[in-house]
């Protein structure tokens, strides 16, 4: 329900039973929507800590005195202000059945965006009324309705792409398994970017995603015909420490990859030093440490130009030696895990002897970065595995009753 500034003021509570009315102006800017919401004093003292101490605290240069009839106060999306007082009307059987009807159980992201933002700046009682969450919940679901029709239907004309927002709304909403889900969406799509002051590991970018549609490659995973990215920040409503987890529990999985790369270029070096192996004749001066398992000196001449163009590809160029795992990893921070895996499944395989089909090494690197090894992470911070094929009940039967078709694979 949008209003202009001259729109006469909506009594969300009963006049018949209302008796320290007060009207909240809420407003967006002198270009924005204004709503007035006739209300009660108690209401938003009992339900809010801001509004509380608004009406309470005398010595406060913000008092609103019991003689105001009305006070304004400025945020960006005054509709969600009319939805989650409404529901709190609701709650306290005060609200006003002419304009109090019923409350929606599908919003537009951006508003359920608006209202998480809503409950935390002006401290409402979200964690703990359980009436209230009864409604936060519903929002939950239908946004993972959706960010799921999305992953699963790509095509569809009526697809919406995945919404970054979706992680702080969780957040906020105190939603643990959706957190937990999408954690673990967002981690493998994370990457930095340094701050062009160059100030050593300071980022000013901070954390951020590479998202194309409902499809999140890293940089250098995107092929030229596959069109552009876009840069999303899924991070950025967030407390620092929530990147920051997330963000270790990325560097957990690639620390295990580089450090695979890093004894297997280096073994493979040592088979292919020709110094260290044979002598000019070609004759075996001491025991030979080969890595193919068939002790094929040809195959390891393959693999080793291979892993050589991929440290190339992934700029880490190749030399006498490669810095340590940590070193490693800092160096590919630019690049997201899913960009890595994706590097590693198009490289071009070589041409290994006929019989030596068992020797993958990019097969080897390729399953470290595998979702199955990826955790999602907890309204307290702490690693959890996430069920694969598992997505709250509510969600499938929002997506069976026309947020999407039925029967779809649950799979992440």
């Amino acid at each position: 329900m949008a209003l202009s500034a001259n729109s006469a003021p909506i009594e969300l509570a009963d006049p018949a039973t209302l008796t320290d009315a007060i009207t909240l102006i809420v407003s967006a800017g002198p270009h924005g929507t204004t709503l007035s919401l006739v209300t009660s004093r108690s209401l938003l003292s009992k339900h809010s800590k801001y509004f509380h101490q608004l009406f309470t605290d005398t010595g406060s240069p913000h008092y609103v005195p019991p003689s105001q009839s009305s006070f304004q106060i400025g945020f960006t999306d005054p509709e969600s202000f009319r939805i989650l007082l409404s529901i709190y009307h609701l709650q306290d059987g005060t609200q006003n059945p002419n304009t109090i009807t019923i409350i929606p159980g599908y919003l537009e992201h951006s508003t359920i965006h608006s209202l998480a933002h809503l409950l935390l700046s002006r401290k409402f009682d979200h964690a703990e009324n359980s009436f209230l969450r009864t409604y936060l919940l519903k929002w939950v679901n239908a946004i993972q309705a959706d960010n799921e029709y999305a992953r699963q239907n790509p095509d569809a004309p009526d697809r919406k792409s995945r919404d970054p927002r979706a992680l702080f709304i969780y957040w906020v909403f105190r939603a643990e398994d959706a957190f937990r889900r999408e954690t673990r969406f967002w981690m493998p799509r994370m990457y930095k970017e340094r701050s062009a002051t160059g100030n050593g590991d300071t980022y000013r970018s901070g954390y951020r995603c590479h998202m194309r549609g409902s499809r999140v490659l890293g940089r250098e995973g995107i092929s030229e015909a596959a069109g552009g990215v876009d840069v999303v920040k899924p991070f950025e409503d967030l407390p620092e420490w929530v990147g920051e987890k997330v963000w270790d529990e990325r560097c957990a999985v690639l620390n295990r990859l580089v450090g695979l790369i890093r004894n297997i270029y280096g073994a493979l070096k040592t088979s292919c030093d020709f110094s260290a192996g044979y002598s000019a004749l070609g004759q075996l001066v001491y025991e030979h440490t080969f890595v193919c398992g068939h002790e094929s000196i040809q195959c390891d001449f393959q693999h080793f130009g291979c892993m050589s163009s991929l440290l190339m590809r992934l700029h880490l160029y190749p030399s006498d030696y490669l810095p340590t795992p940590y070193g490693l990893s800092l160096q590919l921070d630019k690049f997201s895990l899913i960009g890595i895996r994706e590097i590693l499944r198009t490289h071009p395989r070589p041409a290994s002897p006929e019989g030596h089909v068992d020797f993958d090494v990019l097969g080897r690197l390729e399953r470290e970065v595998l979702p199955e090894s990826f955790y999602g992470l907890g309204l307290d911070g702490k690693r959890c595995k996430v069920p694969v094929s598992v997505l709250d009940a509510a969600v499938r039967v929002h997506l069976q009753m026309g947020g999407g078709p039925e029967g779809l694979n649950w799979g992440d």
